[in-house]
């Protein structure tokens, strides 16, 4: 069934930080690969494509008058499958949109991975490597992170061009990454990591920001006993949770800050 199992893993930022630790104290070499209209590229019956029952799940759509005289140009025998000038059309590739795309799109690419000889890590379904660890990539739905030598990466760079065509890189000592900034110092085997964009958007949410040099006075009280949630409307409740849980994405980079916000993700 399609709509059964539609769980798409995606690497654990505990992954992430790891494979970058690797990297860093290794001098590995760093290169984020993204594939264009990577959806597109799977089936959305899955690989089975044989198999009777899932041939028979189909999913269709009808398109809009103006996309059905276009798909008549190229294809006018389907002219007897329209109906009030749409035609009904049974989707065969992973469109964005569908629930089951993300899951056919990741078994797709996993099948491709593994036939370039990786192995999928058993602790997280987003991690894959070569024998040995020497080459890894950690998978974040069209995003490839691959460290390994240039050799490693040039092969897999060039192996993905064969299948999906149109694969695109970024590479060097700064780099964007999950909305993370990347600034690498390998003469020192050290790598900063920030979230600049995402703090930026946080601050333009508040009229008035006040910098301070730690997150929280040393004289604070460990508790606000004082303090609680249910002192807000509802308009000023649901704020309130939207900026704590922004903040505690950034806090994934920024360890000192999380105390203060577990505290605050009690009230």
């Amino acid at each position: 069934d399609s709509f059964g199992d539609l769980f798409s893993p995606t690497a654990k930022f505990e992954s992430i930080m790891l494979v970058l630790n690797i990297a860093t104290f290794e001098d590995r070499e760093i290169e984020i690969l993204d594939i264009a209209g990577a959806y597109l590229n799977a089936n959305i019956y899955g690989h089975d494509t044989h198999n009777e029952d899932k041939v028979n799940d189909n999913i269709l759509m009808w398109l809009d008058e103006e996309s059905t005289k276009s798909y008549l140009i190229f294809k006018p025998e389907c002219l007897k499958f329209v109906q009030n000038k749409r035609l009904l059309v049974r989707i065969e590739k992973a469109l964005y949109g569908l629930k089951q795309s993300a899951k056919r799109w990741y078994e797709e690419l996993t099948r491709t991975l593994v036939s370039f000889g990786f192995i999928k890590s058993k602790f997280d379904g987003g991690v894959l490597y070569r024998e040995g660890g020497k080459c890894i990539i950690v998978l974040h739905v069209d995003d490839l992170f691959v460290t390994g030598t240039k050799q490693d990466i040039e092969i897999v760079k060039e192996s993905l061009k064969l299948k999906y065509k149109k694969v695109t890189s970024k590479q060097g000592d700064e780099i964007g990454y999950l909305g993370m900034w990347l600034v690498r110092k390998r003469n020192e085997k050290k790598m900063f990591i920030s979230q600049p964009k995402h703090i930026k958007q946080l601050i333009s949410e508040f009229p008035n920001v006040y910098e301070y040099e730690t997150p929280a006075s040393p004289n604070m009280p460990q508790t606000f006993d004082d303090v609680n949630i249910e002192m807000l409307n509802d308009e000023n409740k649901t704020f309130y949770r939207s900026c704590l849980m922004k903040a505690m994405y950034i806090a994934r980079s920024r360890p000192d800050i999380k105390f203060i916000l577990i505290l605050l993700a009690t009230k």
